[in-house]
């Protein structure tokens, strides 16, 4: 049985979604592919992209946490931004897994997710990446994403934009639930409030936002929520409340018609 399941967005377009539900895009051009992201590191998913196409697979991470790197070791040309140079590090790190992984994983009532808890502690680190900046593009033949940079959940955190297709792929910049600003490696709240605006200046360019969680697709206005959730809390006028978390660590969740930010307070 496959650890993946395989939703169809267009005919050269696929959202590859794992156990627990993170989401991977796979984007053929008449040339190569691109993946985006590689979920938690379930068995697996270079199977289900090779059932996919037969064109040569480039993977891009929108940023280093484990749940979006984990299959990297299974992908011969991984890139990522340079600036999560030390997330990639912490979070490959087996004494950092052997504490996150069991504590995101271990509460879920499900026996096949515990019992594959110990690899995905253990799995090994890709040593070889590649490093891609601002407006790099990948040219996959008659299809090119542009890496759009957009600091806040991490320092590196990018979205891939495909004006073409009208399609913003946003990992965990963008979501319909809300987004962390609270982790060890998160920027402060006007910088992901100036990515947001960054974005939200680019929306003529995409109608549907395909992020890493939650509901999908999703709308730009979503974006100029964030944006005035940001507002609220740096003018101390958000609905905010005290969010205990063992795992994550503890912060402040502010709220803002559909979403909310997770922050440590205006910093």
């Amino acid at each position: 049985m496959s650890n993946f399941e395989v939703y169809e967005i267009d005919q050269h377009t696929w959202r590859i979604e794992d156990p627990i539900k993170v989401y991977m895009y796979l984007v053929e051009g008449e040339n190569s592919a691109l993946l985006i992201d590689t979920g938690m590191g379930f068995e697996g998913l270079d199977i289900t992209v090779r059932s996919l196409t037969d064109k040569p697979v480039e993977v891009i991470n929108t940023h280093g946490h484990l749940d979006h790197t984990g299959s990297d070791h299974l992908f011969e040309n991984v890139n990522i931004m340079d600036l999560e140079k030390d997330v990639v590090k912490e979070h490959m790190g087996l004494e950092y897994r052997k504490v996150l992984i069991p504590g995101l994983l271990g509460s879920i009532d499900s026996d096949r997710i515990r019992s594959e808890i110990e690899k995905l502690v253990n799995i090994p680190e890709k040593k070889d990446m590649k490093y891609v900046g601002e407006g790099h593009i990948f040219d996959l033949g008659g299809r090119q994403l542009e890496v759009i940079w957009t600091p806040g959940h991490t320092p590196g955190s990018i979205c891939l934009l495909d004006t073409e297709n009208r399609q913003l792929f946003s990992g965990d910049s963008v979501c319909s639930m809300g987004v962390l600003l609270h982790l060890d490696h998160s920027m402060s709240l006007s910088i992901y409030r100036d990515s947001m605006e960054k974005l939200y200046g680019m929306r003529d360019r995409f109608d549907s936002i395909y992020p890493g969680h939650h509901e999908v697709p999703i709308d730009s206005e979503y974006i100029q929520e964030y944006m005035g959730c940001a507002d609220k809390i740096l003018s101390g006028e958000a609905a905010t409340v005290e969010m205990p978390d063992e795992v994550l660590g503890d912060a402040l969740l502010s709220t803002h018609r559909r979403i909310g930010i997770v922050h440590k307070g205006i910093i």
